[in-house]
């Protein structure tokens, strides 16, 4: 059978599910048994076929095979009416010459495109057709229309019309042209017709469910955006937003959904689009890209609106869940079928499970087991929410990363998802790790709410405290017991990217001792990617020490000095630090520096001009060092920190001085005999939420006149009225007993 005719074949079911799904549309379902389907984000596995496509009945390659195979094997198990895919299908670069070489030297870029587009996406939809699945809803990612960026007058931008028709062609045009999924959902058409994303933004119902799927990459008339003071572009002339008729149909696609909603002819809506709209999320590998204005704009009022249930994403290569006016937001990971989600549809009831792949082999091991868990339950009329490991809710109020340096453990025991280890090659979890040439083959375990793909890749030593540090402010804090020794040689990098993006508040908390006064690195932030000059127009938000002083690093020369602060490595004492962003998109001077609970004063270094932070979006945070940043940073001159750290945080809120105070610890005179450590689990406990809970991340920073002064009881008597007395003032509810540490 020639190609051409399994791609009429193929069109004409995808036609034929287009029309039975939405005959739910003209008359009421009693009742559907319960049923599910797959979600595979970022899968990139088709990239492979634009230059040597498959077709069906001829022989394989054994690569090729073994895909196949996992494919089935996912079908098999699992089982799933359709695939969900939130774009990012393949890599793109099919307008470069490099490509257009291997491709065909005489083609034109247009041509370029259309050709490997047609291989690639028509090949995909073979591979998943031979392993079990014909219906497939994809969405456009950056990578379906060439990666990004789309800078201002550039081929990339001016091709982005033929990417999205090359798209389109493979998956939602028939033989004859016409496009597929084009039913109204109630009165709303199924296309946002006479706009650029007719083609590739659709709605349709299966079953119960109706399913929106949008093409978020819009061209702001050709020019550059990037808009500092609001934190969102920076994508050249491309930005991820929905505006005019675009936005327009997709309130009416809501609309329609609502009403069929209340009439019981469908019981849950979706949404889909490629980029993250709630921040943070997790990240490996990724660019970062995020939906303009985030859970204030339109877009997510407009789903909160209207009742979506969930909205899926993908961009980041990692599993995040988040929450906010009601709406949850699922990103997750797909990448070469080593993670996916499985969703069971009840009536009255969602069921999300992720699985991770294990196993020996580098990948398609076909093994998965269960990381969590996401549980929506609308029988009770309201949303009640339940979830665990991976799939739980995040609490944007905590720590996204916080080290407590209470443990490392072998590398190899707690796998890092994506990490590109020293046996990538040949298994599926490393036992080492080359970080700025140091071999690492412990981890430290990551107790913030980011989890374990956070954990910090170390080489390093920790030293046993007593479980109290005594502080150059004269007071006494309780700390976990044991303290991290950093030397000239010490490496503490995690590989995970963010939770920086860029205007959202960054916030660091630390405990620092050090007798080096010379410039240091205490928690870093950079691109991964600078390599021969940080060029980037984004900001880095690393925490320094300048001839002692704590101090925050914006670029190499945009630096914010904490000046009124002594200088730190003169002490002989620990001291603690803590640096917060007051709002979004904060000016440099705006952030404010505390040293041991009280602000100082800043300034500028060498007078250089005051701008709105926007943070790349593409970098990793390291502790004491540059860890896994581009290769220009080693070259600045600050040194890797010598001395001892204790309970660093990077918060994604601002903190005010309460919030500093709190990080501190609970300040203690007595005698510390042992401290509890903080409990870390691959698989965080069970939380259950109302979905009508609201963010958590405040805009501004309150006031930083501290509202209460610890009590000077030692012992856990001291730590419990200090926990209570900030529960009472916050409406939480009060315990009586407490873990220390696990608490603080």
């Amino acid at each position: 059978m020639n190609l051409k005719l399994i791609l009429s074949s193929t069109a004409t079911l995808l036609s034929v599910f287009s029309s039975f799904s939405n005959l739910a549309t003209a008359a009421k379902v009693t009742e559907w048994q319960p049923w599910n389907f797959i979600t595979l984000a970022d899968w990139h596995g088709a990239e492979k076929f634009a230059l040597k496509p498959i077709f069906e009945g001829e022989e394989y390659s054994e690569k090729i095979v073994e895909e196949i195979e996992m494919i089935k094997y996912v079908e098999e198990k699992f089982g799933g009416d359709l695939i969900l895919m939130p774009g990012d299908s393949q890599g793109g670069k099919w307008d470069e010459k490099q490509f257009i070489d291997r491709l065909d030297p005489t083609l034109t870029p247009e041509a370029s495109v259309e050709k490997a587009g047609a291989n690639t996406w028509d090949s995909m939809q073979l591979l998943f057709r031979l392993g079990g699945y014909v219906k497939l809803l994809i969405a456009v990612g950056d990578h379906e229309i060439g990666g990004n960026s789309w800078p201002e007058g550039s081929l990339h931008l001016r091709l982005m019309p033929i990417f999205r028709e090359a798209f389109t062609r493979s998956f939602y045009r028939q033989p004859d042209g016409k496009l597929t999924y084009i039913s109204k959902v109630g009165k709303a058409k199924g296309r946002p017709y006479n706009t650029v994303f007719e083609s590739t933004s659709y709605a349709t119902i299966h079953k119960n469910a109706l399913y929106v799927t949008v093409d978020v990459f819009h061209n702001v008339d050709g020019s550059d955006f990037y808009d500092v003071e609001k934190g969102i572009g920076g994508e050249g002339a491309v930005t991820c937003t929905l505006e005019g008729k675009h936005y327009e149909w997709f309130i009416s696609v809501l609309e329609s959904g609502a009403e069929l909603k209340k009439k019981g002819t469908i019981k849950h809506i979706f949404v889909q689009a490629h980029d993250p709209v709630d921040q943070p999320v997790r990240r490996i590998n990724s660019s970062g890209q995020f939906f303009d204005y985030g859970v204030k704009s339109t877009f997510w009022k407009a789903m909160a609106e209207y009742g979506v249930d969930i909205y899926f994403a993908g961009e980041v290569h990692d599993t995040t869940v988040s929450l906010d006016s009601g709406v949850v937001q699922l990103v997750s990971r797909g990448n070469s079928i080593s993670n996916f989600l499985n969703v069971e549809v009840l009536s009255d009831k969602l069921v999300v499970t992720s699985y991770n792949e294990v196993g020996d082999k580098p990948k398609y091991n076909a093994n998965f087991e269960e990381n969590g868990k996401l549980v929506i339950d609308k029988s009770s009329g309201s949303k009640q929410i339940t979830s665990n490991g991976v799939l739980k809710v995040l609490d944007k109020s905590k720590p996204m990363l916080r080290f407590t340096f209470d443990s490392i453990v072998p590398l190899n025991t707690r796998q890092v998802i994506g990490l590109k280890h020293g046996q990538l090659g040949e298994k599926l979890i490393g036992d080492s790790m080359n970080v700025q040439g140091k071999i690492c083959t412990d981890s430290m375990p990551n107790a913030g709410e980011f989890g374990q793909n956070y954990d910090a890749q170390v080489n390093m030593d920790l030293v046993d405290f007593g479980g109290v540090i005594s502080a150059a402010n004269g007071k006494n804090y309780i700390t976990g017991g044991k303290v991290g020794e950093f030397k000239w040689n010490t490496q503490a990098a995690v590989w995970g990217m963010g939770p920086h993006s860029g205007g959202i508040p960054i916030s660091y908390s630390v405990w620092i001792k050090t007798e080096t006064c010379k410039n240091q690195i205490i928690m870093s932030y950079a691109s991964v990617y600078a390599h021969n000059q940080d060029t980037s127009r984004t900001n880095q938000f690393t925490l320094i020490t300048w001839n002692g002083r704590p101090a925050i690093m914006f670029g190499e020369k945009e630096i914010l000095i904490g000046k009124g602060s002594p200088q730190l490595c003169t002490t002989d004492k620990w001291n603690h630090i803590a640096v917060t962003m007051p709002r979004s998109s904060s000016l440099f001077t705006d952030v404010l520096i505390y040293v041991n609970g009280e602000p100082v004063d800043t300034g500028l270094v060498d007078g250089h001009k005051d701008k709105n932070i926007f943070i790349n979006t593409r970098g990793r945070v390291s502790l004491g060092t540059w860890g896994h940043a581009g290769r220009i940073f080693p070259t600045w001159p600050y040194k890797n920190f010598i001395g001892y750290m204790e309970e660093a945080r990077v918060y994604t809120r601002s903190l005010s001085q309460d919030d500093v105070f709190d990080s501190m610890g609970p300040e203690y005179n007595g005698k510390v005999t042992k401290q509890p450590s903080v409990a870390i689990s691959a698989a965080p406990s069970t939380t259950v939420i109302s979905s009508a809970a609201p963010s958590t991340t405040p805009s501004t920073v309150p006031s930083v006149t501290p509202t209460i002064t610890p009590s000077t009881t030692p012992g856990k008597k001291l730590f419990q009225k200090y926990f209570n007395a900030r529960c009472k003032r916050n409406g939480m509810t009060i315990i009586k007993s407490i873990n220390r540490r696990t608490a603080w």
